[in-house]
């Protein structure tokens, strides 16, 4: 889910891919690995855009997806 924080839990660093949709791309969304931007959305237009972050989270830490006003499309994470 968007705006929820998570931890790694698994023993192991893991990798975390989510699509996300904007109505437009000035919406910045970031993924946030312990506090940090890991990755992140910018830039000004209007349209639908979608974009792909992406991030490895190491054991024992938080990831989230937040900012903006995005819509999942999809959530993976490799572990």
């Amino acid at each position: 889910a968007l705006s929820t924080t998570y931890t790694n839990t698994t023993g192991r660093p893991i990798q975390v891919a989510v699509t996300i949709s904007t109505p437009n791309s000035s919406n910045n969304t970031n993924l946030i690995v312990n506090g940090v931007t890991g990755a992140l959305t910018v830039g000004s237009g209007s349209g639908t855009y979608r974009y792909d972050l992406t991030a490895i989270v190491p054991n024992g830490s938080t990831y989230s997806v937040a900012g903006g006003t995005p819509t999942l499309v999809i959530w993976r994470e490799l572990r």
